[in-house]
């Protein structure tokens, strides 16, 4: 079975922090930008921005951009 789409898109951002194309404190491009490089929809690259936000990778700031915030991935424990 193949991986929701934006999940797969969540991947291939963290890959692109990861790889250092963004470093901690990089502002993302605009979302529309970043969607079309992406070939997504901004709804489907705002669900794969949710998640990396949830994972402690990027954080967003209304009105002004997302950033990234770690290169590290947070480590979340569901005891």
């Amino acid at each position: 079975m193949s991986k929701p789409l934006h999940i797969s898109i969540s991947e291939r951002l963290s890959e692109m922090i990861f790889s250092g194309d963004y470093t901690e404190g990089d502002q993302l491009p605009t979302e529309p930008s970043l969607a079309k490089t992406l070939g997504v929809s901004r709804a489907t690259l705002r669900e794969a921005l949710k998640h990396l936000e949830m994972d402690g990778i990027l954080y967003r700031r209304h009105g002004i951009g997302t950033f990234v915030k770690s290169k590290a991935p947070a480590i979340t424990l569901d005891l």
